[in-house]
C-alpha cells in the first residue's frame, strides 16, 4: 500500500516565515514612528512620527491578522485557532507551535481555506491589500511623491534665498560705496568752503596803483 501524506512541517515553517516576516513589517513600523526619550529628557520624535498614513498601515495589518473570514466554520476560524496570537505588548505575533502541529494534522483542509480562499482567505485579501498600498497610486506612491516634491520645494526655496542673500549683500556693497563717495564729496566741499571763508582779508588802505603814483609826484613838483 502507499500512503500519501502532506508535508505538514514545510506548512508549519512557512506559516512561521509568515510570521516572522509580519513582525519584521510591525518592528519596523514602530522603530519609525516613535518618539524615543533619552536619559536627559530629551525628546526626539521618529522619522515617520504622527504620520497617520503609516500607522494606519500597521493598524490594518493587524486587523488582517485578528479577523475571521466570512465562511469559516468548525475548529479553524482565524490565525488564532492555529496558535498564531498577538504577544499582548504591540503589533507583532507569537506562534504556539504547538497547537499550529495540531491545527496542521487535524484540520489541513481548513486551513488551507483559512489562507487561500479565492475571496476571504487571509493570505487572498492581505495580498490585494499590500498590492493596492505599495502600487503606483497606492498609500506609499502618493507619500513618496509628496516628499519628494517637498524635498525640491525645500530646495528651490534654498537657491531662491541664496540668490536674494547675494543680490542683497551687492546691492549693500554698492549703497556703501555710494555713501562713501557722497561724504567724501561732501568733506571735500566743506573743506574748500572753510578754507575760502578763513582766508584772511585785507582791512588796510587800498592798494596804491600806478596812476596814483604819477599823480602824487606830479602835484608835488608844481608846488615847488
Amino acid at each position: 500500500n502507499i500512503s500519501v501524506q502532506s508535508d505538514t512541517s514545510a506548512i508549519a515553517t512557512t506559516i512561521q516565515s509568515f510570521v516572522t516576516d509580519y513582525n519584521a513589517v510591525e518592528n519596523y513600523i514602530s522603530s519609525q514612528t516613535t518618539a524615543t526619550t533619552s536619559s536627559s529628557g530629551t525628546v526626539t520624535a521618529g522619522t515617520l512620527t504622527g504620520d497617520m498614513d503609516v500607522e494606519s498601515i500597521a493598524t490594518e495589518l493587524r486587523q488582517f491578522a485578528d479577523a475571521v473570514p466570512s465562511g469559516m466554520t468548525g475548529a479553524i476560524l482565524d490565525l488564532n485557532s492555529l496558535g498564531v496570537t498577538s504577544n499582548g505588548n504591540d503589533n507583532t505575533l507569537t506562534v504556539d507551535t504547538t497547537t499550529l502541529d495540531a491545527a496542521l494534522s487535524n484540520n489541513l483542509a481548513a486551513v488551507k481555506k483559512l489562507f487561500t480562499d479565492s475571496t476571504n482567505g487571509v493570505a487572498t485579501k492581505l495580498k490585494s491589500y499590500i498590492t493596492t498600498t505599495t502600487g503606483s497610486t497606492g498609500v506609499l506612491a502618493t507619500q513618496e511623491a509628496s516628499f519628494t516634491k517637498q524635498y525640491n520645494d525645500i530646495g528651490t526655496s534654498i537657491t531662491n534665498l541664496k540668490n536674494k542673500i547675494t543680490q542683497d549683500e551687492t546691492n549693500l556693497q554698492n549703497e556703501f560705496v555710494a555713501m562713501e563717495t557722497a561724504i567724501n564729496t561732501i568733506n571735500t566741499e566743506k573743506q574748500y568752503l572753510t578754507d575760502f571763508f578763513d582766508e584772511p582779508t585785507s582791512t588796510s588802505a587800498a592798494p596804491t596803483t600806478a596812476n596814483s603814483s604819477s599823480s602824487s609826484s606830479s602835484t608835488s613838483s608844481t608846488t615847488s
